[in-house]
């Protein structure tokens, strides 16, 4: 079926998954570039699915001591950055979206670049906020009508993200996978309110009725889907290979533990612009005397401390990581997980 597709389209996207799962519930786990079309499908079927687990939480854990104000493009600088982030989604801008967000795969990266192809606009976001589980951030849905090209439709939908501060004050949207547990129970606690939930509804209401008025918009977006999927798996095995081939000559440094910090120089007073997690590799630069070693990190050049690392000579990287080398998070003035290096 038409909807089973689209839902198995999304959800197969497995970097996606991964790195959200932890961090944003019920209803919309994506980091919405992959959730611009089909939204209802994914909320009738999240919300059959993690409205047990919500409920199961709730009883054992503690929930907020009142119900957290969910509010309307109440901040600046967070609606700046999701006019931002949208504005990059509908143009392809994969550079910008890695910019202000924890990190992209390289199949993201291909996806945002594949359905920018058919995205004419987003003609609406409005951003709903509640205040984050830390200083400085803020669980955010956002609720978007995008526009499709050649088309008069504009399909509603929501997405839930959490936005974080780095130590430089910008906002970025933080999908790291190694959120602390007291970070994802709250998100997962606040998600699940009343207005969070209504307004769930009225989106999961509004594409239902769109969907009901004209039976093409269906078969376009199945078409969309199938294209997109095909592209993106084709790209991604000539990077695979070309990259096979350029690992002959390349020395990658593997990260042995968790919570290993990126900075900006070569320095523990550095700023730290991210973190790597055991088994993440970086294309190695240079190693220094100092005992720092130069990387590629997020296409540019970063630091970490040579001690916390292995060091993987040319011809043997672990294929496994290749659609996470230099990309891992982000970290937060809040975070505390980086205390190596």
């Amino acid at each position: 079926m038409f909807k089973d597709r689209l839902i198995d389209f999304y959800y197969d996207t497995r970097e996606f998954l991964r790195r959200n799962k932890k961090v944003v519930m019920p209803l919309f786990l994506l980091l919405c570039v992959l959730m611009t079309a089909g939204l209802a499908f994914s909320l009738r079927r999240q919300t059959r699915e993690k409205a047990q687990e919500a409920a199961s939480l709730a009883e054992t854990e503690e929930t907020p001591a009142e119900e957290v104000e969910l509010e309307l493009n109440a901040y600046e600088d967070v609606d700046a950055l999701f006019q931002n982030y949208y504005r990059a989604v509908a143009e392809g801008d994969a550079d910008t979206i890695q910019s202000i967000s924890s990190a992209l795969s390289d199949e993201e990266k291909i996806r945002i670049r594949e359905l920018a192809n058919y995205i004419d606009s987003y003609t609406t976001v409005d951003v709903y906020t509640k205040k984050g589980p830390v200083d400085n951030s803020y669980v955010a849905y956002v609720y978007t009508k995008l526009k499709l090209k050649d088309h008069e439709w504009e399909i509603p939908g929501l997405q839930t993200m959490y936005v974080c501060t780095r130590d430089d004050g910008t906002l970025y949207i933080n999908n790291d996978e190694t959120q602390p547990k007291t970070v994802s129970e709250y998100i997962q606690l606040v998600s699940v309110q009343d207005d969070v939930v209504d307004l769930n509804n009225q989106t999961s209401a509004e594409y239902n009725d769109l969907l009901a008025s004209d039976a093409e918009l269906a078969d376009y977006l199945d078409q969309i889907a199938s294209t997109i999927d095909i592209s993106v798996g084709q790209q991604l095995a000539a990077l695979n290979a070309s990259r096979s081939e350029a690992n002959e000559n390349t020395t990658y440094l593997r990260a042995e533990t968790d919570g290993v910090n990126i900075r900006k120089s070569a320095s523990a007073e550095g700023t730290r612009i991210g973190s790597a997690s055991a088994g993440d590799e970086f294309q190695l630069v240079e190693e220094l005397a100092d005992g720092w070693s130069e990387i590629i990190f997020n296409g540019q050049s970063a630091y970490v401390k040579s001690e916390f690392f292995d060091k993987i000579e040319p011809g043997v990287a672990d294929d496994s990581q290749e659609s996470t080398s230099g990309e891992a998070g982000q970290t937060t003035s809040e975070d505390t997980s980086g205390d190596a290096g």
